[in-house]
């Protein structure tokens, strides 16, 4: 009886004073290649040269990777942003022109109603996938009637 007691004594130490292991979770590492940039450009009228000028804002690098952007179809005035790894083309993004907006609406008779407006100046905003050391884009304006244009090249 008094083994049986003290191995119950020992068995119960034993399991009391166990724990149970932690688990660790390894940290989630974003490999080198899982960049992005987000872009901020601004984009006015000039009215002496009768063209559109572009200018770089701002760029903000950030980690992550680009799940899939929604594909704006060609429209009638659009800017087509490509980007280029060195010279290699690693994708192209349609936008709509930030300067051409098309409004549809409800007028005071309740009936549907459309209105296109050109705008002065407007700023304008996408992301790309950073792939390598040297990204560079270029952004080509189509507008309606007329051939496409080369706007800027901008190294990343």
């Amino acid at each position: 009886m008094l083994f049986r007691d003290l191995l119950l004594l020992y068995l119960s130490t034993y399991f009391l004073s166990c724990v149970p292991l932690k688990r660790t979770s390894n940290p989630v590492i974003t490999p080198a290649e899982d960049k992005l940039m987000f872009v901020v450009m601004a984009i006015e009228q000039n009215e002496l040269e009768k063209k559109n000028n572009i200018s770089f804002i701002s760029k903000t690098p950030a980690q992550g990777r680009i799940k899939g952007q929604t594909r704006i179809p060609s429209t009638a005035n659009c800017l087509t942003i490509y980007h280029y790894s060195g010279k290699k083309l690693l994708d192209s993004l349609v936008l709509e022109h930030p300067l051409y907006k098309h409004f549809e609406y409800f007028n005071e008779q309740h009936q549907f109603a459309i209105k296109d407006t050109v705008l002065k100046r407007e700023e304008f905003f996408f992301r790309i996938q950073l792939q390598g050391q040297q990204n560079s884009i270029k952004i080509v304006e189509k507008l309606q009637q007329t051939p496409p244009t080369m706007l800027t090249h901008l190294n990343l």
